[in-house]
């Protein structure tokens, strides 16, 4: 009833930093990474676009990050391991890794299976924009509206259950209406 019965997935928990623009998201990515690595946390960067991995290849070189793509060949402890979902979900990770995801699927099932292969993990930070493809087909348009109404500045994150929530719905019904094809 009303899914509180519900069973609790296993896996990390969806923590989304969502900002205006894709431009904001990778600044502020980039930003998030340095401080991290700036206290010697382990980390993973992760993709689910080919798009996505050329940007982000150029993104870490541009502000110098070393990043590897094998977590075998990890020399050095301000490197930053590369992977795509696939290899995500097929070789998970140890706890001792942060986990940051450089964008959402558009499908809910993608980003379950991606937070589930991550049984050893707490969360996930997901970063996402307005002007991304999920964002694009429900509404986006409405939220910048009500985000400048309420004059949130572009480098402001946004994270709340509401968010979260129509994040998470719009997902299901992309994936509903392009699968039900």
């Amino acid at each position: 009833m009303f899914g509180l019965f519900r069973k609790k997935m296993p896996g990390a928990v969806e923590k989304f930093a969502v900002y205006k623009t894709k431009v904001e998201k990778y600044r502020q990515l980039i930003l998030e990474l340095q401080q991290l690595l700036s206290e010697k946390k382990k980390l993973s960067l992760i993709y689910f676009k080919r798009e996505t991995k050329e940007e982000l290849e150029k993104l870490l070189n541009v502000v110098s990050i070393d990043y590897i793509e094998d977590q075998r060949s990890l020399e050095k402890e301000n490197q930053i391991l590369l992977n795509s979902f696939e290899y995500s979900v097929k070789h998970p990770l140890d706890s001792s890794y942060i986990v940051i995801a450089a964008e959402t699927h558009s499908y809910r099932s993608e980003n379950l299976q991606l937070a589930q292969s991550l049984k050893d993990h707490s969360f996930i930070t997901l970063f996402t924009s307005l002007d991304e493809h999920v964002f694009k087909a429900f509404g986006s348009k409405r939220i910048l509206d009500i985000m400048n109404m309420f004059g949130l500045k572009e480098n402001e994150k946004i994270e709340h259950s509401l968010v979260t929530k129509s994040i998470i719905n719009a997902q299901e019904k992309l994936e509903e209406k392009e699968r039900g094809r």
